[in-house]
Protein backbone atom coordinates (compact mmCIF):
# COMPACT_ATOMS: atom_id res chain seq x y z
CA UNK A 1 0.00 0.00 0.00
CA UNK A 2 0.73 3.06 -0.64
CA UNK A 3 1.64 5.46 2.27
CA UNK A 4 0.35 9.41 2.12
CA UNK A 5 2.90 11.64 3.64
CA UNK A 6 1.23 15.41 3.18
CA UNK A 7 4.33 18.30 2.72
CA UNK A 8 3.66 20.76 5.56
CA UNK A 9 6.30 23.32 4.33
CA UNK A 10 4.15 25.63 3.17
CA UNK A 11 2.12 25.48 7.09
CA UNK A 12 5.41 25.76 8.83
CA UNK A 13 6.68 28.82 6.76
CA UNK A 14 3.59 30.68 6.70
CA UNK A 15 2.28 30.25 9.96
CA UNK A 16 4.82 28.96 11.90
CA UNK A 17 3.08 25.98 12.47
CA UNK A 18 4.00 22.38 13.52
CA UNK A 19 2.16 19.30 14.24
CA UNK A 20 2.15 18.57 18.16
CA UNK A 21 0.90 15.45 17.91
CA UNK A 22 2.47 12.22 15.86
CA UNK A 23 0.46 10.97 13.17
CA UNK A 24 0.22 7.35 15.40
CA UNK A 25 -1.10 8.83 18.18
CA UNK A 26 -3.63 11.26 16.02
CA UNK A 27 -4.94 7.68 14.45
CA UNK A 28 -5.67 6.27 17.85
CA UNK A 29 -7.19 9.20 19.17
CA UNK A 30 -9.37 9.51 16.07
CA UNK A 31 -10.65 6.42 15.79
CA UNK A 32 -11.09 6.28 19.68
CA UNK A 33 -13.21 9.29 19.09
CA UNK A 34 -15.36 7.35 16.23
CA UNK A 35 -15.94 4.39 18.64
CA UNK A 36 -17.88 6.37 21.00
Amino acid sequence: PQKRQPDISKAKQLLGWEPTIDFSSGMKKTLEHYEK
